[in-house]
This record gives C-alpha cells, structure tokens and sequence, in this order.
C-alpha cells in the first residue's frame, strides 16, 4: 500500500500484532468481536481480510459488522481457501 495509506489490524496474537505495530499506524490485540467497538464507524474504504472468515463462529455477522464500519462505497477483499479442493480432501 502508499505510504500515505492509513492501515489498521486486529490480531489476537500480541507478538504477531507487536510486529504488525510496526508496519501499521494502529493494531487492536483480540478476537474481532471484543475490538470492533473501537473501530470508527463509515471509515474505511478497504478492508482486506486473508484466511480469517472461515476461521470465524459466524461468518455472516462478521461481515454485517465489518459493513458498519466500512465508508460508503468501501470494498472488502476477501481470500477464503476452497476446502473442497482435491488436494485438501487428500
């Protein structure tokens, strides 16, 4: 991303979120759900998520919560693994 790019991330992993502090203006550390109160709400245009929804309890609320803090005409990248990819089921 630009330099000038606002990036902000959630992990729940604090040495993993310690490491992305340094590449990132501001990390919140634990799971979605418990951090998502302190995301501003409309304010980001992109939100990417890599291998995490199909980690999630409940996929769909997560990307109804994500919405609210999206601004209007945001995007969502998503990388969800296809699990029923032959060489997953070998």
């Amino acid at each position: 991303l630009a330099p000038a790019t606002e990036a902000w991330g959630v992990e729940l992993d604090a040495a993993a979120a310690a490491v992305a502090a340094t590449r990132m203006h501001r990390v919140l550390i634990g799971p979605y759900d418990a951090v998502a109160p302190q995301l501003p709400e409309g304010y980001f245009d992109l939100v990417v998520c890599n291998d995490v929804i199909e980690h999630l309890p409940d996929p769909e609320a997560f990307l109804a919560s994500v919405r609210n803090h999206m601004a209007p005409g945001g995007h969502i990248i998503a990388s969800i693994p296809n699990i029923r990819h032959w060489e997953g089921l070998w």
